[in-house]
């Protein structure tokens, strides 16, 4: 590690800052920067084990790789109306509601979502706005949808969470490409 950031809080010559939690932005390509995103966390994976045993031992071994649901919450603005939104995500999905008890029911389309939300990418940014880290989820499709509970009580914003389920996630950070396909 070069001297300058084997130490950083003993550094005050720092160049920049480290990275913050709330310098990010999300955007999905079909509706752009979402700006009423609060919260999201960013992709994680696990490797799962392979044992075998052997007489009276086990042995483990790395296997297949899963990755896990990223959770987004969002303000729900009154423009753009984001229930509504997300709602037309799961509709252009082809998910359908039966007209009568013997109409034809429909399960949603994971490529129909995917088109529909677009390429989802949540990037780390500096103090300057540049961004410093960017993770693509790669065939991204909206999971759950949590409206938040309405309370007279409160005066709180309403909030959505939405989970997105997606295959793997690709990462950019500097010049360098990590978990990209052919790596």
């Amino acid at each position: 590690m070069a001297a300058a950031t084997s130490n950083f809080w003993a550094n005050a010559s720092a160049t920049s800052d480290p990275k913050r939690a709330f310098r990010f932005k999300v955007t999905m390509t079909n509706t752009g920067m979402l700006w009423y995103a609060k919260k999201i966390n960013r992709p994680t994976f696990t490797l799962t084990e392979a044992k075998h045993d052997f007489m009276n031992h086990s042995f483990y071994w790395p296997s297949r790789t899963e990755w896990n649901e990223v959770s987004m919450t969002l303000v729900d603005p009154m423009e753009p109306d984001m229930a509504s939104t997300l709602s037309e995500f799961i509709k252009v999905g082809k998910w359908a509601l039966p007209s009568t008890p013997t109409a034809k029911m429909t399960s949603p389309s994971k490529k129909a979502m995917q088109d529909a939300i677009g390429s989802v990418q949540i990037t780390l940014i500096d103090e300057d706005g540049e961004a410093k880290e960017k993770w693509t989820l790669m065939n991204a499709w909206i999971k759950e949808i949590e409206f938040s509970e309405l309370d007279y009580s409160s005066d709180d914003l309403t909030e959505i969470t939405v989970k997105l389920r997606y295959d793997w996630a690709q990462l950019e950070a500097g010049s360098k490409t990590y978990f990209s396909t052919g790596v």
